[in-house]
């Protein structure tokens, strides 16, 4: 969760103003129930998806 966050930090600054909004797409993140389940089965790529979605980014936003 943490490289799956610093890397949503990291592309949120460069897509999206306002510190407020970044913080809320990323507690987003930290508190979705699926995101942890893909990590906890090992699923990180999945995971990772996952969270991208979570945050409001697209597929082929990176």
């Amino acid at each position: 969760m943490v490289r799956i966050q610093r890397d949503l930090r990291e592309e949120l600054k460069r897509t999206l103003e306002g510190n407020e909004k970044r913080r809320e797409r990323l507690w987003a993140v930290i508190e979705s129930e699926d995101v942890w389940e893909a990590l906890a089965a090992g699923e990180n790529e999945r995971a990772r998806r996952l969270a991208r979605e979570q945050a409001g980014l697209r597929a082929g936003d990176d």
